[in-house]
């Protein structure tokens, strides 16, 4: 079953030239949500990812290994 993988977020973030706040402004989040999703330390709810797919122009999907 595929799960959520943080190194995507990042990549992604990164691809998009986008700094961790700006893309927490753009997704409606907080910024240190952003950083804990991309360490791993937490794991973003169905409609974050969804958020965070939109922010940056993806498919939730995309963030799935």
């Amino acid at each position: 079953m595929a799960k959520f993988d943080p190194r995507w977020l990042k990549a992604y973030r990164k691809l998009s030239g986008l700094s961790q706040r700006e893309l927490a402004e753009a997704a409606g989040v907080y910024q240190p949500q952003v950083a804990k999703w991309e360490s791993g330390q937490r794991t973003p709810a169905e409609h974050n990812v969804a958020r965070l797919a939109s922010a940056l122009g993806r498919d939730p999907e995309d963030f799935l290994s």
